[in-house]
């Protein structure tokens, strides 16, 4: 027990030993302030007006000075319509070819190139908008009036364009008649079964408004097409609400078979 007693006196000593010298800091900082505040006399007064005023600004709603911005001119933007982007196209232009050739004939012209808003991302964006736009075009005037049609489609596994290492089954759909020929498209179906591949067959004769137009359909002799249950042809037939003249080919080769076609639906 007196070595317990003897080891709590000595922390109690330093306890107060260190509250001590705590103490004398403090008592220094002060008399150092002090003297500080005796020699710079304005200092006490410019302390109490700001502890004053930061109060007061406390107290009240802080309102910031309104700043009025300079306003940005407005950009010369000049536009890529269909017709230019059309040309480089035609021409094989990259889009970094086609802005740096933008920006010489902008310059030439007496344009202020720093004004443009031009890059290959934008001549990028614009190309791809005026293809869609002159494709819906394209597509319209072509069907308008279409005469009757024989539809072909043939389905192939074709690898993604997001991964080389897996495939896709696409179909390639095809619509020809007496002077017409036209590509409806080349979706993406989700298997190979014959239900599978005449919905997507059907979705792209729908979009384009073809449905009355058909007379006839043009395949290989796939058990998923030709099959008398379940075949495409089977499941198209049933789509569009009608028998149709089925115009198989066992060497491949329906997509490219020219049918002439007289009188709207009867074959010579």
């Amino acid at each position: 027990m007196a070595g317990v007693d003897v080891a709590e006196v000595a922390n109690e000593k330093k306890k107060k030993e260190a509250a001590k010298k705590l103490e004398n800091r403090k008592r220094k900082q002060e008399a150092e302030t002090e003297r500080l505040l005796e020699k710079f006399p304005y200092t006490r007064s410019g302390l109490s007006s700001s502890s004053t005023t930061s109060s007061e600004d406390e107290d009240g709603d802080f309102k910031a000075p309104a700043t009025k911005l300079p306003r940005r001119a407005p950009t010369n933007k000049l536009s890529l319509n269909m017709e230019l982007t059309s040309a480089w196209d035609r021409e094989g232009l990259s889009v970094r070819q086609a802005s740096s050739a933008y920006i010489a004939t902008a310059k030439d012209l007496g344009h202020d190139v720093s004004q443009l808003v031009i890059s290959p991302s934008t001549v990028h964006r614009s190309r791809t908008r005026n293809r869609e736009t002159l494709a819906i075009q394209l597509e319209r005037e072509a069907f308008k009036d279409p005469p009757a049609l024989v539809l072909h489609w043939d389905g192939k596994l074709l690898p993604k364009a997001a991964s080389k290492w897996a495939s896709e089954d696409r179909i390639a759909v095809v619509a020809t008649g007496q002077s017409f020929k036209e590509i409806l498209g080349v979706p993406v179906a989700q298997d190979g079964t014959g239900q599978e591949v005449a919905r997507t067959v059907f979705q792209e004769v729908e979009r384009v408004g073809a449905r009355e137009q058909i007379i006839g359909l043009s395949f290989d002799t796939t058990a998923s097409n030709s099959g008398m249950l379940a075949g495409a042809c089977v499941h198209l037939e049933n789509l569009l609400g009608r028998s149709l003249l089925w115009l198989a080919c066992r060497h491949g080769r329906h997509a490219g078979t020219w049918c002439r076609l007289k009188d709207h639906g009867k074959l010579i």
